[in-house]
């Protein structure tokens, strides 16, 4: 997501930009809300979030381009998803490009939603390349489990070397 964000941010300078080949329409602001540890006060972390979006949806307008990382993971998982939705709604509303980065798969299949889904190396390791697909409900799973050594392949092998 900070990579796309940095994207927008070089080509509104005229730098260049990472990548083979890109072709990007250049707004007239870029509004972002990236969850922060130190934005949180004494209203939560629900609340600020709220705040922040109301902030953003004020600001909104076709020619803007919005960017979402995680949010709403302080609420219940039907809460997050209820909410989500809500403001995805707004967005198409207000006619503005938005990115939005969740581990909510639901939202892949929404109308309108262009999902795209992050891909691993054959070693499990991080490519950074993306696919457009529905999500799977696997997020960074077996990422996740290959770093810690949980794959099928790692117990059984481990098992096999203590026998």
């Amino acid at each position: 997501m900070r990579a796309i964000g940095e994207i927008f941010y070089l080509s509104s300078l005229g730098l260049p930009v990472p990548g083979q080949e890109i072709a990007i329409t250049l707004p007239k602001r870029v509004l972002t809300h990236f969850i922060s540890p130190q934005a949180v006060n004494n209203a939560g972390q629900l609340m600020n979030e709220l705040t922040r979006l109301h902030q953003i949806y004020q600001q909104t307008d076709k020619d803007s381009i919005v960017l979402i990382n995680e949010i709403f993971t302080s609420t219940t998982f039907d809460d997050a998803l209820l909410l989500t939705k809500k403001m995805m709604t707004w967005l198409k509303q207000k006619g503005s490009l938005a990115f939005i980065v969740s581990f909510i798969d639901e939202l892949s299949s929404l109308p309108g939603v262009l999902s795209l889904v992050s891909q691993l190396k054959a070693n499990h390791e991080r490519s950074f390349k993306m696919v457009e697909r529905s999500a799977d409900g696997n997020a960074d799973a077996v990422f996740l489990l290959s770093q810690y050594e949980l794959t099928s392949k790692q117990i059984e092998r481990r098992v096999d070397n203590e026998k």
